[in-house]
């Protein structure tokens, strides 16, 4: 029996989960409230204030600005909100709604809810709200207890260990029906099941050999690749040994992206080699730019953007050295000495 239980807990991992939802920072969408009708006032008990009208994550909702700013939304019934204030001088404030769930793991989902004032639009108010909630818990790896967080599906009324939004240390990415390999120092993981009404989790033990993810951090090295240019050109990374390299994760469909394009124009002509990591799905587009640099064809590095690089926002920018080793990442790869 012993020895039964040290092999499950070398080949498992259990996490418990937190008792209510949590809220990402950082992330919002913003929608627009405008002056409400008539109406709304003796629907809101003819309340004193201007009233705005909108919605927050689809329930009706209002903003009203009298002796103090407060935020009204239907979760079922017409909740009363006081903003609370924050550090930016442009926010009416801040509030936290609760929707009700059906349970049985949890009971409300919540919706971080930030009111601005834009200056020269009196009639009207921006509202930025956060889009997901997850489902946030802990288990312990090599002696330290790591944070995971899973998407929670309001709709559906819960959470998968296989798609949407995952948390792993810190790090965030987007799954759909899959399960890749993580890795917290030499332990290597992936997850296997939730169950949300125990509040636990677990996760299944795997192989190094198993886990191909490319790590996108300073100093480590990017594996040699071969693709094929938007013109059938055959290339490698290896070809341009020797040479600074800036891999150029891209689309045309993304405004970033073009923006960035006569800045990289200008690198590329005071000699730093650019290979474009380029994502669109029609290849007439990126064509028509005359770019003085390669591009891949997105067929021939698929895998490294979805599964290995799994590449989440463009523009990404890896900066490498002559010997393929990570100098930068992000923004700061375009202003390297």
């Amino acid at each position: 029996m012993i020895w039964l239980f040290l092999l499950i807990a070398q080949t498992e991992f259990h996490g418990t989960l937190a008792p209510e939802l949590s809220i990402p920072s950082s992330m919002q969408r913003i929608s627009e409230f405008k002056l409400a009708t008539p109406d709304a006032r003796s629907e809101l008990g003819n309340i004193e204030g201007k009233i705005f009208a909108g919605k927050i994550r689809g329930a009706r909702a209002f903003i009203v600005e009298g002796a103090s700013t407060v935020l009204f939304v239907d979760t079922g019934r017409l909740t009363r909100y006081e903003l609370r204030e924050t550090y930016d001088p442009a926010q009416a404030g801040t509030a936290e709604v609760h929707f009700p769930l059906p349970g049985p793991a949890y009971k409300t989902y919540p919706v971080a809810v930030y009111v601005y004032r834009e200056q020269g639009r009196p009639d009207s108010r921006m509202v930025g709200e956060s889009p997901r909630a997850f489902v946030s818990g802990t288990v312990k790896i090599e002696r330290r207890d790591v944070e995971m967080g899973f998407e929670f599906d309001q709709k559906a009324n819960t959470a998968r260990p296989d798609n949407g939004w995952q948390r792993v240390d810190g790090a965030q990415e987007f799954l759909k029906d899959e399960r890749p390999v993580y890795r917290i120092g030499k332990t290597f993981f992936s997850f296997d099941s939730i169950d949300l009404a125990a509040h636990i989790f677990t996760l299944k033990s795997r192989t190094a050999a198993e886990y191909t993810r490319i790590e996108l951090m300073p100093g480590g090295i990017f594996p040699d690749f071969a693709f094929t240019d938007l013109e059938g050109r055959a290339h490698k990374l290896s070809d341009y040994a020797g040479r600074r390299v800036l891999l150029d994760f891209w689309a045309t469909w993304c405004d970033p992206c073009m923006a960035a394009l006569p800045k990289l124009r200008e690198l590329h002509a005071h000699g730093l080699e650019i290979i474009g990591m380029n994502v669109d799905e029609n290849p007439e587009k990126p064509l028509a730019l005359h770019l003085p640099w390669a591009n891949a064809a997105l067929s021939s590095i698929r895998d490294i953007i979805e599964h290995r690089a799994r590449i989440q926002m463009y523009p990404t920018y890896v900066l490498l050295d002559g010997q393929r080793k990570i100098l930068a990442f992000g923004e700061s790869a375009l202003n390297q000495p």
